[in-house]
């Protein structure tokens, strides 16, 4: 019998054979039990963070993954594109169009200055890359909204990495914050994140903490948590992207050290001596190299090999080459197949971590447009997360000091809301030959299954109105074919 609940039901131990007691393939694997996501992610993250950057900082994969991970996604930046329901709104196409370019010139101007950083460092540009970097690194990521009152635009964000947020030692027996995030005990939501003030000179018992509200008295978000994939229910912090390789990793830049070592040493000629009956006069350890009277001495056995090195012989000694075994064949063939195993978890074709395209061209542009998706999602999620929450603190702000016109912005919640709808755009993905997704592209739009604006969008990362825009300006500085016709009559008379 066995308890489930308070009902106690009869144990059929082989209805599941995978995990069968008699299945011998599973004895010996230690199990930790199913608990809550915290329980067993809250104690072994620190250690899983820490390795993470340790890959990060000397294992050349690792760090190639992630830079792939946050180029791919990030790439120059994302841009934002309002999305104006003028009819909503009651106001007319022409101020809803004066809104949307107004609001992306404040926001070129903000995002392009250090301003957009509370400690002045990055642009918006860069502070996004590392949000996004620091997700994947580690997990988790902060953004606080700053106000600062000696610029044009007072808004500005301060980062904070995960390991700064830590519950205070006077508050460890909360049972309502953990790891440094305080929660509601009724609705579960967070409410306060505890922050470890910049103090090396104190001890762990003697630092400052400070309490940052998630959300002011005003309804505003304060601070964002910016973690990776909630694949469980109720964790509360995120899984750094290396955790279910970290071994893999480790193992492979070993490997890979030991070969790249070897190789190197049997570049050098080698050799080893052998002597007749195993022992060449003067050669014992006691006497080498001592001279003896009458005979000569013979220098010590070198120990250290170097390209062009010569060695004197002692009578009775004779050279013997070594056989090179390095480089090694199938290294590479064993790496490859680590690195294929590895990008099955990263969800990006191998040949895009490595930037290697040997395929045909469908397999490579399939490679592409897989991770391309992958790439698609963090976007989604980053820009849920965070470019969003900046979006409406900018726009805010902007609207209340006179910036911008948004007829009932601060009176209608609901019409706010609609005014702050945005839509963030990255780079499209690389394209192998133009002229067949061109080709694509317009037999899509011919068949009507397709509009230009979204085939602009995701083919060559533009928008189409601006790339109209652009044309019309193009073509009404160019000759009329009339114009054309009389410069040639003249210049032929």
């Amino acid at each position: 019998m066995e308890k489930i609940g308070n009902l106690w039901l009869p144990y059929e131990a082989n209805a599941y054979k995978q995990v069968s007691p008699s299945n011998k393939a599973i004895m010996g694997w230690d199990l930790p039990g199913v608990s809550d996501v915290d329980n067993q992610l809250l104690p072994a993250l620190g250690a899983l963070q820490a390795t993470s950057t340790d890959l990060q900082r000397n294992d050349p994969l690792a760090g190639g993954f992630l830079r792939n991970l946050v180029n791919g996604t990030i790439s120059l930046g994302l841009q934002p594109e309002p999305i104006i329901d003028h009819k909503f709104l009651g106001i007319t196409q022409e101020q809803a169009d004066k809104f949307t370019y107004q609001a992306e010139l404040l926001w070129g101007i903000f995002s392009s200055s250090v301003e957009a950083d509370y400690t002045r460092r990055k642009t918006f540009w860069g502070l996004e890359k590392q949000v996004c970097y620091s997700k994947a690194l580690l997990g988790n990521a902060y953004a606080i909204r700053k106000f600062r009152a000696d610029g044009i635009f007072g808004t500005c964000i301060q980062l904070i990495e995960d390991h700064r947020v830590k519950t205070p030692p006077n508050k460890i027996d909360a049972d309502n914050i953990i790891d440094g995030i305080e929660f509601n005990e009724k609705t579960g939501e967070a409410v306060k994140i505890w922050i470890r003030k910049k103090n090396f000179s104190q001890s762990e018992l003697e630092e400052d903490y400070e309490g940052v509200p998630v959300i002011d008295s005003q309804g505003i978000k304060q601070i964002l948590h910016v973690k990776r994939d909630d694949e469980r229910i109720g964790g509360s912090k995120g899984v750094p992207l290396l955790n279910n390789i970290i071994t893999l990793l480790k193992q492979t830049g070993r490997y890979t050290e030991a070969e790249a070592e070897a190789s190197v040493i049997n570049a050098f000629i080698a050799f080893y001596t052998t002597t007749e009956g195993g022992v060449a006069p003067n050669s014992t350890p006691s006497n080498r190299g001592l001279k003896v009277e009458g005979k000569p001495g013979y220098p010590p056995p070198p120990s250290e090999i170097r390209s062009g090195q010569t060695y004197n012989l002692a009578p009775g000694e004779s050279i013997n080459q070594l056989t090179p075994g390095r480089p090694n064949p199938s290294a590479e063939t064993f790496l490859m197949a680590m690195i294929k195993f590895m990008s099955c978890y990263l969800q990006i074709p191998y040949e895009v971590l490595l930037g290697v395209y040997n395929s045909s061209y469908s397999a490579s542009r399939a490679a592409i447009m897989q991770s391309y998706r992958l790439y698609q999602k963090e976007r989604q999620d980053l820009a849920l997360e965070f470019h969003n929450y900046v979006w409406s603190w900018f726009i805010s702000e902007c609207v209340a000091k006179g910036l911008l016109k948004a007829p009932g912005f601060f009176k209608n919640p609901l019409a706010q809301r609609v005014y702050l709808q945005v839509e963030w755009m990255g780079d499209s993905p690389p394209q192998l030959d133009l002229s067949k997704e061109a080709r694509g592209v317009k037999e899509f739009i011919d068949m009507r299954l397709g509009s230009r604006k979204y085939f602009s969008r995701t083919v060559l990362g533009q928008r189409y109105d601006r790339v109209q825009q652009q044309l019309a300006r193009e073509e009404a500085n160019l000759p009329k074919p009339e114009e054309n016709q009389e410069q040639e009559i003249d210049k032929s008379t």
